[in-house]
């Protein structure tokens, strides 16, 4: 389940709001999505996600409805190549099963237990530099889902009024890092310092972190001249096999910062991918 939608939803419950969330719960055969994801309907009017786009959010919308008259939770069934989806242009040919609940503020406590699962916390991405390329990398991965951290040794570059998006802001050399906390298999770390030796002091913290995904802004050559340097200083670089990747990003012919950080952020989708086993393309 979205982490950040159900921030959201316990947000509510503290005001004393009541919500709506609708989860895809089960799909068969071709649909949007394979994700199991989930829309929050909120007491005010306002929404928050997706569960396919199109007449599929229109039927989680219509479920929520239902759920919120009678205060019950509802379970359905769409069948995607029905007369509704046919009305639409949607014919994928498979099944969603939907769930709808109400959520009171009473229910607080049972939301909080489920952010508290390591499950339903959020992947982080933690971006060495707070330049044009970590700025752009910044939104595009908390749009898919990363909790971001920057780090940058000057304070016009780590900020929250630059990175609104991100969990904390930290003002310091690479080395500064060790007030994060510690990345897991789950997470990941990209380097785009604006020098060869901060890329290097980053590149020494991450490869004896656990991250799954460590990424580099470089040419090979200089990826070749860091790890090479690293090596002779004693740095585990062997540990670097299998989750390096410099240069970083998907080979799009990025030129621009933009669309650098876009082709970074689609490598970090696809590895995000690999190791939750989700399916590349929706049917």
């Amino acid at each position: 389940m979205n982490s950040r939608i159900l921030e959201r939803l316990a947000e509510e419950l503290r005001e004393g709001r009541s919500a709506i969330l609708v989860s895809v719960v089960e799909w068969r055969g071709s649909v949007p999505r394979k994700d199991k994801p989930c829309m929050l309907f909120m007491q005010e009017g306002d929404r928050m996600g997706s569960v396919g786009g199109g007449c599929v959010d229109g039927s989680a919308y219509e479920l929520a409805r239902r759920a919120w008259e009678l205060g019950v939770p509802l379970r359905e069934t769409l069948r995607l190549d029905a007369e509704a989806g046919s009305e639409a242009g949607l014919l994928c040919g498979g099944e969603l099963e939907f769930e709808g609940e109400r959520f009171m503020p009473e229910q607080l406590p049972r939301v909080e237990q489920w952010l508290a699962e390591p499950a339903e916390q959020a992947a982080k991405l933690l971006i060495f530099g707070g330049g044009h390329v970590g700025k752009s990398l910044a939104e595009f991965a908390w749009k898919i889902g990363f909790e971001i951290r920057v780090l940058d040794d000057r304070k016009e570059y780590s900020n929250p009024e630059r990175f609104p998006y991100a969990k904390s802001c930290l003002v310091g050399k690479p080395e500064a890092a060790e007030q994060w906390p510690s990345p897991g298999p789950e997470d990941s770390v990209v380097i785009a310092t604006r020098g060869h030796r901060y890329d290097e002091k980053a590149l020494d913290w991450a490869c004896r972190t656990k991250a799954g995904y460590i990424g580099m802004l470089s040419s090979g050559r200089k990826r070749d001249l860091i790890v090479k340097s690293l090596k002779e200083k004693g740095a585990p670089v062997e540990s670097l096999k299998g989750r390096f990747h410099a240069p970083v990003g998907l080979m799009i012919g990025a030129m621009s910062s933009d669309e650098i950080a876009l082709a970074i952020a689609a490598q970090l989708m696809e590895e995000r991918s690999r190791r939750t086993g989700a399916e590349k393309t929706p049917g």
